[in-house]
């Protein structure tokens, strides 16, 4: 049986940066020009960088599994590290992107943290 220590490893809150909309970006007198489609459309000046959490583990198939646990169900794999951080970060790209339509938002804050856990041998 399986229990989770009181002592608490590595401990890390961080706040997530708040993204500006693209209807409150600065624009010349007259209406904002339309949304892009994409984030990487957005001017380079306007794109906001998140440090997100990834968790990366061997799959069974041999490949490496990749996913970012404050984002339901992103999840993603690569041949490689390299390939498998390539793949997450387009996913974590694209669900940031369809958030607003799929009805969630990132939490305001997360805590990464490491978990002693007792598991008999």
């Amino acid at each position: 049986m399986a229990t989770a220590s009181s002592e608490v490893g590595d401990s890390c809150l961080r706040p997530i940066p708040q993204l500006r909309m693209w209807a409150d970006l600065p624009t010349a007198a007259g209406p904002p020009p339309a949304a892009p489609t994409l984030a990487n459309e957005l001017p380079a000046a306007y794109l906001v960088l998140m440090k997100l959490p990834v968790v990366m583990h061997p799959g069974e198939d041999g490949w490496i599994v990749v996913e970012c646990p404050i984002i339901p169900g992103c999840i993603s794999q690569g041949k490689t590290h390299d390939e498998a951080l390539a793949n997450i970060r387009e996913a974590i790209e694209l669900c940031l992107e369809n958030r607003e339509s799929e009805g969630w938002s990132l939490p305001s804050e997360y805590e990464v943290v490491n978990v002693d856990v007792d598991v008999a041998a």
